[in-house]
């Protein structure tokens, strides 16, 4: 037991950085990294299967025939999860009949952006099948009536994106923050608790507070009130795994609480956040709900595992290869007071792992979706203009579509669900989407696509940890580190050729949540490009710039950076600075302006998701007041004016786009934290771009340019990936 617990830490580590490994291969832009990644494929597999949790799943015959399985064959039965077949039970090799039934094992997916893991069920050739092994009870094997458990709390309720910033093995999900004024609670099952042996508690702890003193951190933990440790010591914003045992009498046979709490050390306010944390503990093997998953132990040994459904059959099955699960035959089998009883032997030179359930607690697969498949992965396929978006808003991306194919442009669709399925064995991800767009790029039939737009919102929160109504994820978020903040890179999407982070392909997002905020956007959209090239406002624009603020000199950035390029390109500007004007004269200035018709807004300094300036002159319940009948480009210089990604924060970016008939055409903005001298150079590239002689018509183009001045004197600034199009990449700003 003693080589149990100490893996425990080393296991945590690995548990704790498991969704952030990757369901996909890294992807470092060369043409190999992108390819189809279907479950099945060598089937055609098209029978989809959702399973969130671990347990032995039953597909009755009727399912089958319900699916569309026509006259099924038992042997001919194959089953797909990710890169592996998936041994299966089946009841009958040959024709199956109305009593027959398929067996498999499977278990849940443990990512960023789910925990369900996609099992495909296909036809055709001969079927893996589960082995089969004598567990007859062994002459002369230990007895084992008890074996260590671990269980694991993971709880996400704490979003950090300030906290370690630039830590990509940490997914800024924590269950809570420590303080020395009230206790962090939580409860674990430690139910079939043995009343003897010891206990061990492994935590991941994160310091938010610093200070000089060392250490800056120290945490108490206590184990249903009694002290476990008082000495989880660590400095600063470090991430720390402690560990401290003790006697497994403390534990509860149910439900155990642990508490945290920061002992005072000289360090006023000491914070710091609760990451995870495992009990493991010795645990009697005693079936919960007709149910039982336990590592056993290496050597010769008789397992006794109790507290089963009377009168019941049992399966039992050795999963130490999941996909490959063996069944054990020839147990022994008693009934007792409390249930039934089975006694299993194995001769094993590891900690096999083993799944024991009475035959009422297999459990049902209560549908199987049939997948008609797109064939995205056809390399005939040839697309200047790429829409990903959810069934749901498909009316409105079709009407999309259809205008950019009359205006020039040949057009696909890429359903994000259909994605999944081709490029992520089924999986939802957002490393699938990126790889669909890297396999267009580099494998659909030449010219690649220019252009990609996201039809829908996302969510840094994807599998709704908070709980909120309004959290939408129809078009999944890549998030990742910059030198403040960790947040949304939609442009990490596009940089598919090469391995830096220079985006290939204008990229662009309608962060809708429904089907009527995109219908009022397609329509601004198509209505813009019906206005005339002529028209005035087109060499019109006004520029906008926060107060000095000592640092940051912000009337100066966009005098030299983006008015020369409008002065001498014949713009009639109009700048409302904060240094000149008052806060109200400034909201003033801009929404004449606006209403008077522009083609460019640009805003130079502090802001926030929903708002300019720490004098907050421009916010979102500003963008109401504007009554302006032609829709500017807004260029946003500033900090989260494109932080889409929070249900909780709507920012002054879809605001603007959102506005039906008024607000904004599109605009280019920040979901980070953004350095100013970086913003400096994405301007020049930018504003060049819109308005020289050589200038590019739609706004993925504008973006890119931009990105390219940017990255010729910083190719690893973040603001390479976080800066990103609110709007459509193709919408034509020159025409």
């Amino acid at each position: 037991m003693t080589d149990s617990r100490s893996a425990v830490a080393a296991a945590l580590l690995g548990l704790a950085t498991t969704g952030l490994a990757g369901l996909l291969p890294p992807m470092t832009g060369a043409p190999g990294d992108f390819a189809q990644r279907r479950a099945g494929a060598e089937v055609a597999a098209v029978h989809r299967i959702p399973v969130t949790n671990e347990g032995l799943y039953r597909i009755d015959y009727p399912a089958l025939v319900a699916a569309g399985f026509t006259n099924p064959v038992g042997n001919a039965l194959r089953m797909y999860c990710q890169t592996q077949e998936v041994a299966l039970y089946v009841s009958s090799p040959g024709a199956l009949s109305a009593s027959d039934y398929v067996l498999f094992y499977g278990w849940g997916h443990d990512g960023y952006y789910t925990i369900t893991n996609v099992y495909w069920l296909g036809e055709g050739g001969s079927g893996l099948r589960m082995g089969v092994a004598d567990a007859a009870p062994l002459a002369g094997g230990t007895e084992v009536t008890a074996t260590w458990k671990q269980v694991r709390f993971n709880r996400d309720i704490l979003f950090g994106r300030n906290t370690r910033p630039t830590d990509t093995n940490f997914d800024h999900w924590a269950y809570g923050q420590i303080n020395t004024s009230s206790l962090l609670q939580a409860t674990v099952s430690t139910d079939g608790r043995a009343p003897e042996g010891m206990a061990q508690l492994d935590a991941i702890l994160v310091g938010v507070t610093a200070a000089a003193a060392d250490p800056d951190h120290r945490t108490r933990v206590r184990v249903n009130a009694r002290v476990a440790t008082t000495n989880f010591t660590y400095d600063a914003d470090g991430r720390y795994f402690g560990s401290c045992i003790f006697s497994n009498s403390w534990l509860s046979n149910g439900l155990t609480t642990v508490d945290f709490i920061q002992i005072p050390s000289g360090v006023p306010d000491d914070r710091a956040v609760l990451e995870e944390f495992t009990v493991g503990y010795t645990r009697l093997l005693a079936a919960t709900g007709g149910v039982l998953s336990f590592a056993g132990r290496p050597g010769t040994n008789n397992f006794t595992v109790t507290r089963l459904a009377s009168n019941e059959s049992a399966w039992a099955l050795d999963v130490t290869a999941p996909a490959a699960p063996v069944l054990l035959t020839n147990m022994a089998v008693s009934d007792v007071a409390g249930g039934r009883t089975i006694r299993f032997g194995a001769v094993t030179a590891g900690s096999n792992l083993y799944y024991v359930c009475s035959t009422s607690a297999v459990r049902g697969v209560t549908g199987i979706e049939r997948v008609m498949f797109r064939n995205l992965a056809d390399t005939n396929r040839q697309a200047d203009f790429i829409a990903v978006c959810p069934y749901e808003f498909r009316d409105g991306t079709y009407r999309l579509l259809e205008h950019r194919y009359l205006t020039g442009l040949k057009v696909a669709v890429a359903p994000v669900s259909d994605i999944y399925n081709e490029f992520s064995y089924g999986i939802k991800d957002a490393d699938a989407v990126k790889q669909f767009i890297g396999y267009a790029f580099h494998h659909w039939r030449a010219p690649e696509p220019g252009y990609v737009l996201f039809v829908g919102d996302g969510s840094y929160d994807p599998k709704n940890n908070k709980g909120v109504v309004t959290n939408f994820d129809w078009v999944p978020v890549h998030l990742g580190p910059s030198a403040y903040d960790w947040s949304a890179q939609d442009s990490w999407f596009a940089a598919v050729n090469g391995n830096d982070f220079l985006a290939d392909v204008g990229l662009g997002r309608l962060p809708v949540s429904g089907a009527t905020d995109l219908t009022g956007i397609v329509a601004k959209i198509v209505a813009y490009d019906g206005l005339a090239a002529t028209n005035s406002w087109r060499k019109k624009a006004l520029l906008v710039a926060d107060a000095n603020d000592g640092i940051n000199d912000f009337d100066a950035d966009s005098d030299s950076v983006v008015d020369p390029h409008l002065l001498s390109n014949g713009f009639s500007r109009t700048k409302a600075y904060r240094d000149s004007m008052t806060a109200p004269q400034v909201l003033g200035s801009i929404t004449n302006s606006i209403n008077g018709k522009v083609l460019l807004v640009s805003y130079f300094g502090h802001g926030a998701p929903d708002y300019w300036s720490a004098d907050q002159f421009f916010v979102n319940a500003d963008v109401n007041g504007l009554n302006n009948s032609v829709w500017p480009l807004f260029l946003m210089l500033t900090c989260r004016n494109g932080m889409f990604d929070d249900a909780a924060k709507y920012t002054i970016s879809e605001s603007l786009l959102r506005r039906p008939n008024r607000g904004a055409i599109a605009c280019a903005a920040a979901s980070g934290l953004s350095v100013p001298a970086a913003a400096n150079y994405f301007a020049d590239g930018f504003t060049a771009s819109l308005v020289n002689t050589q200038q590019q018509a739609r706004v993925g183009d504008l973006m890119n340019a931009g990105f390219l001045n940017l990255w010729t004197v910083s190719p690893n600034q973040p603001e390479l990936l976080f800066y990103s199009i609110i709007g459509d990449p193709a919408q034509v700003v020159n025409p």
